[in-house]
């Protein structure tokens, strides 16, 4: 048994003629979005052994502050350059590369990407997928190499609390 979870990065400020896209870093808000949620999956128990990032600003800064808050070591993020604007079939080859000895993966990324490949791996319609949305997939799989549908495991976002 697998289980990933999809994590949009946190809101991030508004973007300027100074500040490229892939720089832009979090907002206030932002922060608050990535300490809520990741508290949330530590009230709830949930451990994870795999962190994989976007290396675009806001997405890792969300990343740390998971990794902070989850008690994982933020010096042990994988930080994957083609997170960042990726397919849905670059992402599932990202996923299928990770080591099988890992079986709890978080993976921080971007819109539409992740949105819609939580959509694909789940088979469903999700309408929204906002600011620091974390998506819980199982996958009755032993090697992440056989990536398919999965099911839903929980979906979590900040206006839901």
């Amino acid at each position: 048994m697998k289980k990933i979870i999809l994590v949009r990065h946190a809101e991030s400020s508004l973007s300027s003629f100074k500040i490229s896209d892939f720089d832009r870093p979090l907002s206030e808000n932002g922060i608050l979005e990535s300490n809520l949620i990741s508290s949330k999956l530590k009230e709830n128990k949930i451990s994870i052994d795999y962190f994989i990032s976007s290396s675009a600003n806001r997405a890792l800064s969300t990343a740390k502050i998971f990794a902070e808050n989850l008690n994982f070591n933020f010096l042990n993020i994988v930080v994957n350059d083609n997170i960042y604007n990726a397919s849905i079939s670059h992402l599932i080859d990202i996923i299928s590369t990770i080591p099988n000895n890992f079986n709890e993966v978080i993976v921080f990324g971007h819109n539409p990407s992740l949105h819609k490949l939580s959509q694909n791996l789940t088979n469903s319609i999700i309408y929204e997928f906002p600011t620091c949305s974390a998506f819980c997939i199982k996958f009755d799989i032993e090697d992440w190499s056989d990536l398919n549908n999965g099911q839903k495991d929980f979906f979590l976002y900040p206006s839901l609390f």
